[in-house]
């Protein structure tokens, strides 16, 4: 049987370090009522991604690394 414990304290799979793994989401911007359009750093690779509506997230490029090659 299930115990309830206190908001915060129970165990979870999730840790802060399994969040910090993963994908980064840069440059957010509205486009229009229903759209989102992001840019995710994917390693070395660099995706624009956009969901439209309740539509899944769609890679709009798959080829090209939108990602900046210039560092300081």
């Amino acid at each position: 049987m299930p115990s309830i414990k206190p908001y915060g304290l129970w165990n979870s799979p999730i840790t802060a370090r399994s969040l910090a793994g993963q994908l980064r989401l840069n440059d957010v911007r509205f486009a229009g009522e229903d759209a989102i359009v992001w840019s995710e750093s994917r390693g070395r690779q660099g995706v624009l991604v956009a969901k439209l509506g309740q539509d899944a997230p769609r890679d709009l490029t798959t080829e090209l690394s939108v990602r900046g090659g210039v560092g300081y």
